[in-house]
């Protein structure tokens, strides 16, 4: 499927490891430190959860497929913002 499933960070980083979905959709990242699972409504990410299932960043969507309008994260919101194409090109704070 051509996905990228782990990455050897350089000096003393460790290895991050990727598990995809049959659908290509990451599902999980595992680092040293952590592991956090990708949750999906339909074909969109609307939530990363950390240990015990905690919130970690919250995503809210466009109507289409993979139109990201806002990211929560850490109690602040970012917004995404889209070209002409539908393409992003810029994530900006609320300040």
């Amino acid at each position: 499927m051509n996905r990228l499933v782990s990455v050897a960070l350089p000096g003393a980083g460790g290895t991050v490891s990727f598990t995809c979905d049959p659908f290509g959709r990451r599902v999980e990242k595992v680092s040293a430190s952590a592991t956090t699972i990708y949750a999906y409504d339909g074909d969109n990410s609307v939530d990363e959860l950390g240990a015990g299932g905690s919130s970690t960043a919250r995503y809210t969507q466009g109507l289409g497929i993979d139109q990201p309008l806002a990211m929560y994260r850490g109690g602040a919101a970012s917004y995404y913002h889209a070209d002409g194409l539908g393409s992003i090109e810029a994530l900006t704070d609320s300040k």
